[in-house]
């Protein structure tokens, strides 16, 4: 018995130190604008790690009963490709904007790129029977698949408020397909983070990373694919003075394609793009 409750502790443990939550989403927070139309709507997600999909928040507005269904893809060429996931879910907002909750029971593990669509009766009139769903008006990357045609079209005006729990890697980066690094320096940074100056780079070149310390600190960086696969390891928990430091990536024999630089200073965690051509 001691043993079965040793074993039980130390999963436990194991769980806590290698696991965590987290919530990511692809909108401001606000509820500002409508969406009207009758197809299918989704929008991309990316995350740097595989992880366990828990949770799927979307926002609506309703008049009266509708079924709303969750769907669940990867991504190929940016475009939805196979389904893993699907739920038809029954809802009422009585014309009031809401954020909709669905509880993932069945295990859905997501990696890389992948996308989470909508698709539900919308329409803007009769004004007696009014349904849509909410988008916050602001950036990009929601899409909606044109019957006509039957291809996913991109629409710039704003995105859907869709939002995700998932369970994945302790340290785990969620990351967008532009994110670039930005300097920063300021009287209450402890570090001066510049990355290389450009992300296009030919396979036979090297990628130079310069970061300064304010302060003795923990380093670990590497590089990731897609998918998360760990490509190569930089620094692993290196106790680093103050001053600049400069790490560099050799691209010789680099497959073509898109990267990203993870550099972790203590607890904060830098990205960027790193595009790699023939």
């Amino acid at each position: 018995m001691r043993r079965i409750f040793l074993l039980i502790f130390l999963l436990s443990l194991f769980l806590t130190n290698f696991a965590a939550v987290y919530n990511i989403q692809h909108d401001d927070g606000s509820l500002t604008k409508a969406w009207f139309g009758s197809f299918y709507r989704g929008v991309r997600f990316y995350v740097s790690d595989s992880c366990t999909l828990n949770v799927v928040n979307w926002g609506r507005y309703t008049k009266k009963q509708e079924t709303d269904t969750i769907l669940v893809y990867t991504d190929s060429a940016n475009a939805p490709n196979k389904l893993l996931y699907s739920k038809a879910f029954s809802l009422n907002t009585n014309s009031s904007q809401q954020v909709i909750r669905d509880t993932v029971a069945t295990p859905v593990v997501v990696s890389q790129k992948f996308w989470v669509v909508l698709y539900s009766r919308t329409q803007d009139s009769p004004s007696n029977q009014l349904s849509y769903f909410i988008s916050d008006g602001a950036g990009t990357g929601n899409s909606f698949w044109k019957e006509t045609t039957g291809i996913w079209v991109e629409n710039g005006d704003g995105d859907y408020i869709v939002r995700l729990t998932v369970t994945g890697p302790l340290g785990m980066v969620t990351l967008k397909e532009d994110d670039e690094i930005q300097a920063e320096e300021n009287a209450e940074s402890e570090h001066f983070v510049k990355l290389c100056a450009k992300t296009i780079f030919s396979n036979n070149e090297t990628a130079d990373f310069q970061f300064s310390l304010k302060n003795r600190a923990n380093v670990s960086s590497k590089i990731v694919d897609f998918t998360g696969r760990t490509i190569k390891d930089l620094s692993q928990n290196m106790i680093l003075e103050e001053g600049i430091h400069n790490l560099n990536w050799q691209i010789k024999e680099i497959p073509k394609g898109t990267y990203f630089f993870l550099l972790q200073i203590n607890s904060k965690i830098y990205s960027q793009k790193i595009i790699i051509i023939k």
